[in-house]
């Protein structure tokens, strides 16, 4: 017997101002649309958090402080096929970022911002892409796999 993820709720204090940055900034498609819950094609949802608290636990849900980064326990992270043009277009719409375009250990290029909820949100080139680009900057496998913490036999099978 084996559990398998099907959705993740994220719990948003404004359905609106988190539509809007999640269908008009990252151009998410939604399936499932209520005045209370939207689902999109990733397979995450919105829930209104006052009504989730109270399905969930039964109480009301306490006021929440706006600072920016609210929730840094986890991410949601996004894959996109051009990441300098979706950053010019969130910060066109007025999203601040925590920080710019930036490699990351494991070599894929991203960055990252706040929702409007202060969930931290990760937006970065396809990892297929980072291990293409990678292994054409190294031309060896073994260091690709060093570089990206990737295992060879893996790289093997997604790079031919």
């Amino acid at each position: 017997m084996k559990a398998k993820l099907s959705l993740t709720a994220i719990l948003v204090d404004d359905m609106k101002a988190s539509r809007a940055f999640y269908e008009s900034g990252l151009q998410q498609i939604v399936t499932v649309d209520s005045e209370s819950h939207v689902s999109y094609e990733g397979g995450f949802s919105l829930w209104l958090r006052p009504m989730a608290v109270e399905l969930i636990a039964g109480v009301k849900a306490p006021p929440r402080e706006k600072s920016g980064l609210q929730n840094i326990e986890y991410e949601l992270s996004f894959e996109c096929d051009d990441i300098e043009a979706m950053r010019r277009h969130l910060l066109g719409l007025g999203h601040s970022l925590i920080h710019e375009i930036r490699e990351e250990p494991w070599g894929q290029r991203l960055f990252r911002l706040c929702d409007p909820d202060g969930h931290v949100v990760e937006i970065g080139e396809p990892m297929i892409a980072a291990l293409k680009r990678i292994h054409a900057e190294t031309g060896d496998i073994e260091q690709t796999s060093l570089r990206t913490h990737t295992p060879v036999d893996v790289l093997r099978g997604l790079l031919g």
